[in-house]
């Protein structure tokens, strides 16, 4: 119910903006008045209105109000066109969201995006069409491209530099979405918006810690992008705060369907719960344990990251972090503008901050969200 109100609140707000409905300047309803007209909590309100402010339709003033952002709020003439490259689109739910709303944002500042055309089907090579995808952006003069760089190949690192060295020779400015091309703590030159992917797995490694579980594995796909990396960090990081040792066999690398792959390790030693880098993997693991005579939770607890749409439909329905989609596209179209607008700014790295939504693969019997 929260999420519904705080997504109702960010929906209400932004298209009386957009609409004309609160004019340049003007003074919003206070915090008290929204908590009243949505029935809603101030944390709630607070959330949504924090959201607008990072898509840059408000202004919040400590001790005068909320005000709507004068019409230059993003130093952009309107009628540009971006590209967007997102190779893992077909084989990974949680952008198709990011896009659909990075196109909306896009319209309703009066710019378009394009989206290109790359090969729909999972396991396909992308490395060749997101490089051609990439050429035809720079011979239609694109303004700014949003890029996700490549996973899952060994030349996506080789790859993603050829498309950034690309871009920056035709002097196109980019936004990294989701993750960076380096392996942290490294970064490149240009910014990355994304989640907190640290934050990701030590929430979720703090949460099963404090269910009484010790004996704690991670699961990730070969070839993964340097956020699983970081989450892993996370996860271990949990682990020594709780006295917990990591053990470097628990943190496993291959193909959760894999039948093979996941009985050598559980019988190595059965974990008591599994981490999985996101809920593709988590639910994949879920049913080669059911192969395995293996019930979740009864015998192994499992959590994810994304919150796909699907999550909560699986029985159990799935432990996992929130990826905020709407403000990961409001920001990233946000960072773009500006930096049209402002060349010489550093470059940034905007970290938001997932949710833990607790359902019942991690043996709690409500579920709840922090």
């Amino acid at each position: 119910m929260k999420e519904v109100k705080y997504r109702k609140i960010v929906a209400y707000l932004r298209s009386a903006i957009q609409a004309g409905r609160y004019k340049d300047g003007q003074r919003l309803p206070s915090e008290a008045a929204l908590v009243r007209q949505f029935a809603a909590s101030r944390p709630t309100v607070i959330r949504a209105l924090r959201e607008l402010q990072a898509e840059g339709l408000i202004d919040r003033r400590v001790g005068s109000g909320t005000f709507v952002r004068a019409g230059d709020r993003l130093a952009s003439p309107a009628g540009r066109t971006f590209g967007l490259l997102v190779p893992g689109l077909a084989d990974g739910e949680i952008f198709e969201p990011v896009c659909v709303a990075l196109a909306r944002h896009a319209q309703s500042l009066g710019h378009t995006l394009l989206w290109g055309d790359l090969p729909g089907e999972p396991g396909v090579a992308l490395e060749a069409p997101t490089l051609r995808l990439c050429e035809g952006y720079v011979r239609a003069g694109v303004a700014g491209v949003i890029f996700s760089p490549l996973e899952f190949s060994s030349d996506k690192d080789k790859a993603s530099r050829r498309i950034v060295r690309m871009l920056d020779e035709a002097k196109i400015p980019i936004v990294l979405l989701d993750r960076d091309f380096v392996e942290p703590p490294a970064r490149s030159s240009y910014d990355l918006v994304g989640v907190d992917n640290h934050r990701a797995g030590y929430l979720l490694a703090r949460h099963l810690l404090t269910l009484g579980n010790r004996v704690i594995h991670f699961l990730g796909r070969h070839g993964s992008a340097p956020t699983v990396r970081t989450r892993v960090a996370g996860y271990q990081a949990a682990l020594w705060e709780h006295g917990v040792t990591p053990d470097a066999g628990w943190v496993h690398w291959g193909d959760a369907g894999d039948l093979p792959f996941v009985r050598r390790w559980m019988r190595r030693g059965r974990p008591d719960a599994v981490v999985c880098a996101n809920d593709k993997t988590a639910a994949l693991l879920m049913q080669t344990l059911a192969a395995l005579r293996l019930g979740v939770p009864r015998d192994v607890r499992v959590v994810g990251v994304d919150d796909l749409r699907y999550a909560k439909l699986l029985r159990p329905a799935l432990t996992t972090v929130h990826q905020p989609c709407q403000l990961l596209a409001a920001v990233a179209m946000h960072t773009l503008i500006e930096r049209l607008a402002n060349p010489s700014l550093p470059p940034r790295h905007v970290m938001l901050a997932g949710e833990l939504v607790v359902r019942q693969s991690c043996g709690t019997p409500a579920a709840y969200s922090t």
